[in-house]
């Protein structure tokens, strides 16, 4: 029992240690989409070429994506709040609510779109995967539920040169 007096410290030292949050990964920067290792962004093989300009305000996520297109451009800003609480972001074709969250080293983005089709509406249950791959690249894995199907999709982004 002599020597615990002399570990308590060591110990108290390395469980306040291993209880330390992790940091999120270094989102930060410019992005440019890999269209050639990247999934279509729909059914038709429609590529769209973009760019992520993102910042961290804290825990959260400040994100402009522009999209490119015969030589115009045009940009949409949002703020991923990340308390896993349900917060507007704008969408390809109406803004939706969103839960964003931070799970370990990755970004995880929930959310449900409608999409009207001659049968009426049909609801389309995603979940946006954000990490860094080890090559340094952005990764954005799309899940999507549209009735019984299941749909993957993911996206490639390389930093940009300033």
């Amino acid at each position: 029992m002599t020597h615990l007096p002399r570990l308590l410290p060591a110990l108290l030292l390395f469980a306040f240690a291993g209880a330390a949050p992790a940091a999120n990964p270094d989102f930060q920067g410019r992005w440019r989409i890999d269209l050639e290792r990247s999934d279509p962004m729909n059914l038709e093989g429609l590529e769209i070429d973009n760019a992520y300009e993102l910042t961290l305000d804290g825990d959260d996520l400040r994100a402009k994506r522009t999209f490119f297109q015969n030589g115009q451009s045009q940009s949409v800003e949002w703020t991923f709040q990340t308390d896993g609480k349900p917060h507007e972001i704008p969408g390809m074709t109406e803004p939706r609510k969103a839960r964003v969250k931070w799970r370990k080293d990755r970004l995880s983005v929930s959310y449900t779109m409608q999409r009207q089709t001659p049968r009426g509406a049909l609801d389309i249950d995603v979940v946006e995967t954000w990490k860094l791959t080890k090559e340094g690249e952005l990764e954005i894995s799309h899940s999507m539920r549209v009735g019984q199907r299941n749909m993957k999709r993911r996206e490639i982004y390389r930093r940009a040169d300033d």
